[in-house]
């Protein structure tokens, strides 16, 4: 009897691990399978337009598709194939706080690319290489924030925004996104999740209103227990959200790589462009420039990265730019002049160096 025990226990722990390994495998291939996606998708969202300066590639670039596809979508893959109920139900839990997580993650990068000045956090803690880690901070102590400084949240982010910058199709597809009743139905789960208990959880206290003030405790070792039906409609509902996140970095990218938004009582700036006539790339250049240009204050002007003898022409083409970019165009003229050099931008938005 106690052999034919052992033997069936001992086919149960196999069966488990078959089990774990067959959910693994199917974690790692369907992740692979969406992250593909997702990156062949937010590809289209990274070209380079002349408008913008240069991105300066500090982490706005990345870090959103990173914390989407590496933490979000990783989490969310181990959810739908986990092989037992309690796996299912811990990786829910915690794809709620990721989900909820990533706008707040989404309003500190907006905050950062617009100098919006609002603190990213109540506490005065600092994760950078220069000082210690967070944990170690937290366990020391930590002093709260300059309250002078309103703390970042994504709705101060976007009230801040509409009021110092003149909104683009960007920017309104972004508010559109944050608008959907997929979002502010997982903002309900995550605020449950942080200030009262996991959605899927053994136990529950909370309390029962009659409606005249009184109240009454109500105790249950059920509460929101893992329920199938609830499950599915968690996973359904956390694929839209994903879906509506990989939209919310696309649109922020176009932002960043091709109109950022301009301050209230400014204006796009129009710059000239000069064209090699050998391999036909353009070149950005200022009125200045092409007023020096045009009274031969300057040295004719070889393109260097070309086979061409001949100098670059002057065409009757014009293009707008971002005032940031324009005024850094403008210091950079002034600097190279002095030392009479030039420095202007190809048609790609990369600066060069010419003689």
């Amino acid at each position: 009897m106690n052999s034919w025990k052992k033997g069936r226990e001992l086919l149960r722990k196999k069966d488990n691990i078959i089990r774990e390994i067959i959910s693994l495998y199917k974690i790692k291939i369907e992740h692979r399978k969406k992250k593909n996606r997702i990156e062949a998708y937010l590809e289209g969202s990274k070209e380079f337009s002349n408008f913008n300066l240069n991105p300066l590639f500090n982490g706005n670039d990345t870090q959103l598709e990173e914390y989407l596809i590496s933490d979000i979508l990783y989490c969310f893959h181990c959810m739908e194939y986990s092989y037992s109920e309690q796996k299912k139900a811990f990786y829910a839990n915690t794809l709620v706080r990721l989900l909820g997580s990533f706008l707040d993650l989404y309003a500190q990068v907006l905050n950062n690319f617009y100098d919006l000045e609002l603190n990213p956090l109540r506490k005065d803690i600092t994760p950078t290489l220069l000082s210690k880690g967070v944990v170690t901070q937290a366990i020391n102590g930590v002093e709260d924030s300059d309250k002078k400084y309103k703390a970042v949240n994504l709705n101060a982010v976007i009230k801040k925004i509409k009021s110092k910058y003149i909104i683009n199709e960007y920017f309104m597809a972004i508010e559109e996104i944050l608008g959907k009743s997929e979002i502010r139905s997982m903002n309900i789960l995550r605020n449950y999740e942080t200030h009262y208990q996991s959605i899927f959880s053994k136990y529950n206290q909370s309390y029962s209103f009659d409606g005249s003030g009184l109240y009454k405790k109500v105790f249950s070792i059920n509460g929101s227990i893992y329920n199938v039906d609830e499950f599915n409609k968690f996973v359904e509902l956390s694929q839209k959200v994903i879906n509506l996140y990989s939209k919310l970095v696309y649109y922020f990218n176009r932002m960043l790589f091709d109109r950022k938004l301009i301050e209230k009582g400014k204006k796009p700036e129009e710059t000239y462009i000069l064209q090699c006539p050998e391999c036909s790339k353009k070149f950005l250049f200022t009125e200045s420039q092409k007023l020096t240009y045009e009274h031969d204050l300057n040295v004719t002007i070889d393109h260097k990265n070309c086979s061409s003898k001949k100098y670059l022409t002057w065409t009757n083409e014009k293009i707008e730019v971002h005032p940031e970019k324009y005024n850094q165009m403008i210091i950079g003229e002034l600097e190279d002049m002095k030392e009479g050099n030039l420095r202007i931008y190809d048609n790609d938005g990369k600066e060069i160096f010419l003689m």
